[in-house]
């Protein structure tokens, strides 16, 4: 009976109209805000798992390669011949403990070069004489056990039993009960080895490799073979049981949250890796934000409550007066139908609100300099098109780069909203300085709250504007600032190297000097140039197939390091190191690389080498690598070409055939399908497809079988006026005058 009467009442009472009505209208975007953000905390949390795998991923990889140059190196020690005849002597004398000199000294040659850095020792065994040789020197075996082998914390016989035995006949990785990971290479006999080389790998710089995974708090590293053997482990979970028979390593770790685990199994070695995260870890930067959506979520719907109530009470209560003059005059039921016209306006209004206050991506400016400075743009077919999408328009080919950052002389470790607040203001405040001061055009990109890149069209008073601005900055805000200017790019897509020489110059300020321009005596001239972004540059050009870019940063190699510098022998065999390595990672695709790879390091190793006949050598070993892979690349497309030249001859009949259908169907980009018609077919996709359909429109003209209007349909035209005047386009006549 009460609940009958707060119905009726609620019905009669406009104030509860409204309120009911505004709640609806709050509870819909609340709503869509919600799942919203669970979407969007499910999406972060995901590509914060996959970021964590990709660098897993990455680290495996730099692994593996460590671990290649280290094998290459064993078998080349097994090889030499005065170590490998020493194998098979049963004594030592005099002449052969020359041989066994001669042995040593080629042994300690060959490794003062490798530079492999997770070697932590070698020793090499001769099980036949009971004579071991490391560092340099001939110990016996009981001499050797008593010094080393206590020390290594590892027992005689699982010594003898694992790292020595006699009967292995293949390299293999074998651990031990002392944690140390050993790489042994047998020299080798018909049935049994004479000897081994062993190498003992550091297993802290093996885990200094997932460092990645610090920023978690502590981790666990596993790392098994393919007979999952544990070659490496590292657990912060004490007393922790694997059952390493289940046949899913995620079987082995059952008890660990899959978020918190990380497998990946190398293709080159077969060993699977494992990294154990500390709970939670995958999203651990969401906690504080997770909670702070739903304290601000409450704090919306009670707020919007109250305004809905508030604004119920305003809106409805001059109403419910009206309607009360009106029930006294006559007996009426209260008209809730302009209430829900009413409602329906207001949702409207808010829909042409939301239309008017969406924009355009805000960031497309940021992104291609981004791309730019991190080396995702290789050639100008793509700098162009990010250019156009920017809205972006050079007037010349020569630029400037000015790097600044505020503070100076303060370190800052924490900073709270309000300063962070003011620097953003101090940073938005030079870049409108700037556009004010300078005649041409001028970019900016901000890779941290204190540091900021400005991009600027070449002018001779750029030195001049940059004084007048740090005075500027001092006198109107208090705030110092150290600038670096670099010299004048000629090619943007060198913007990398420009941005190294401004961070450069900028780093050598002083206190007393705070606006740089960059001198070559600002680089270390002891060591040899070869930034990262350099190695980057080369690779993806490489990958690319644009062997002019590959030349262009090699040349810049070449002049920083032979012409700007004088290297020693060691930063030249680091040099070459480093060179050789981006072409080992191309050396099984394209096996003929593997010539030039030894001769460069035979060059680099002797002691009267010529430095321009190794620049060319060099030159010539990536423009062979640069046309083989340009080579493939066109190659590729080509058939690429031909597949997507078959599929539309197969499916021309089908109106929605266009540009999106194929790049869907190829797995490839609209602008990639765009591109190779261009380059490739010398025509356009569009084209392509009507001449297609015109062809056949003229083969079932002359069948004359069908009309005009199913001859349309039949070649893939939506209507018939469409199809004609495609046809007198190309033709110059009209369907019906055809024959």
């Amino acid at each position: 009976m009460f609940y009958q009467k707060l119905v009726q009442a609620a019905r009669r009472n406009i104030i509860v109209h409204f309120w009911i009505s505004y709640i609806m209208v709050l509870m819909i975007p609340i709503l869509v805000i919600v799942f919203g953000v669970v979407g969007t905390f499910y999406m972060v949390n995901q590509e914060i798992y996959e970021s964590n795998q990709n660098k897993m991923e990455h680290s495996i990889q730099l692994i593996e390669n460590e671990l290649k140059v280290l094998e290459a190196a064993a078998v080349q020690v097994t090889e030499i011949s005065s170590i490998k005849s020493s194998a098979f002597y049963d004594y030592i004398d005099g002449i052969r403990m020359l041989q066994f000199k001669k042995g040593i000294d080629t042994l300690m040659n060959l490794f003062q070069y490798q530079g492999v850095r997770l070697m932590d020792k070698f020793y090499l065994y001769y099980n036949r004489l009971g004579y071991l040789v490391y560092e340099g020197s001939l110990y016996r075996e009981k001499l050797f056990l008593e010094t080393y082998l206590s020390e290594w914390k590892l027992e005689e016989t699982e010594w003898r039993e694992k790292i020595v035995n006699a009967d292995l006949v293949m390299a293999k990785y074998q651990n031990s009960s002392s944690d140390y990971l050993h790489f042994i290479m047998p020299i080798r006999a018909r049935e049994n080895n004479n000897g081994v080389m062993v190498f003992v790998l550091n297993r802290e710089k093996i885990i200094e490799y997932f460092s990645f995974a610090e920023e978690y708090g502590k981790y666990a590293i596993y790392i098994f073979d393919r007979d999952r053997q544990i070659l490496l482990s590292n657990d912060f979970a004490e007393n922790r049981t694997l059952d390493l028979s289940q046949g899913d390593f995620n079987k082995v770790f059952s008890d660990i949250d899959q978020e918190q685990l990380l497998l990946s199994v190398s293709k080159d070695k077969g060993w699977t890796y494992c990294l154990i995260l500390p709970e939670g870890a995958a999203a651990h930067r969401l906690s504080v934000l997770r909670t702070c959506s739903i304290a601000c979520l409450i704090i919306t719907m009670l707020i919007g409550c109250m305004i809905s109530l508030w604004l119920a009470v305003r809106e409805g209560k001059p109403i419910n007066q009206i309607f009360s003059v009106i029930e006294q005059e006559e007996a009426e039921e209260r008209n809730t139908k302009k209430l829900g016209n009413l409602v329906t306006g207001i949702v409207h209004s808010n829909q042409e609100m939301q239309k008017e206050m969406e924009e355009k991506q805000p960031f497309l400016k940021k992104a291609f300099f981004h791309d730019l400075i991190t080396l995702d743009v290789t050639n100008t077919e793509e700098l162009s098109y990010l250019a156009e999408n920017a809205g972006l328009y050079f007037k010349t080919n020569q630029f400037r780069l000015v790097s600044v950052r505020l503070f100076a002389n303060n370190d800052f470790y924490e900073i709270d909203e309000q300063t962070l607040q003011e620097v953003r203001v101090i940073m938005q405040t030079i870049q409108k300085y700037l556009e004010a001061q300078i005649e041409g055009t001028v970019w900016f990109y901000q890779s941290n709250y204190l540091s900021m890149l400005c991009i600027l069209e070449e002018t001779s008073s750029i030195l001049s504007i940059i004084t007048e601005t740090h005075q500027w900055l001092l006198q109107n805000y208090s705030t110092e600032s150290d600038w670096g200017i670099s010299k004048t790019c000629q090619n943007i897509l060198q913007l990398w190297k420009y941005c190294e020489e401004a961070e450069t110059a900028r780093n050598h300020c002083k206190a007393d000097i705070h606006i740089r321009e960059y001198q070559t005596e600002f680089e270390d001239k002891q060591s040899y140039y070869f930034p990262e972004a350099a190695e980057e540059r080369i690779y993806h050009c490489l990958c690319s197939g644009d062997s002019a870019a590959v030349y262009d940063s090699l040349v810049i190699l070449e002049t920083e390091n032979f012409e700007k510098r004088h290297l020693d022998r060691k930063n030249m065999i680091k040099l070459n190191a480093r060179l050789v390595y981006i072409l080992e990672l191309f050396e099984e695709k394209e096996k003929g690389v593997t010539e030039y790879i030894i001769k460069l390091n035979k060059m680099i190793l002797e002691k009267s080498y010529s430095e321009e006949n190794y620049r060319k050598l060099l030159q010539e070993a990536y423009t062979y690598l640069g046309q083989k892979l340009y080579q493939e690349k066109k190659n590729n497309r080509s058939q690429l070409l031909e597949k997507i030249k078959n599929y539309i001859k197969e499916n021309y009949m089908d109106s929605s055939l266009g540009l999106a259908r194929v790049s869907m169907e190829f797995q490839i980009s609209e602008g990639y399908v765009s591109t190779l018609f261009k380059k490739q077919g010398n025509m356009n996709f569009a084209d392509y497809v009507e001449q297609i359909r015109m062809n056949r429109a003229c083969e079932l003209l002359k069948e004359k079988k069908h009309n005009i209007e199913e001859i349309a349909s039949l070649v893939g035209y939506n209507s018939v006026q469409s199809f004609r005047r495609a046809f007198k386009r190309v033709y110059g006549i009209n369907p019906r005058e055809y024959h």
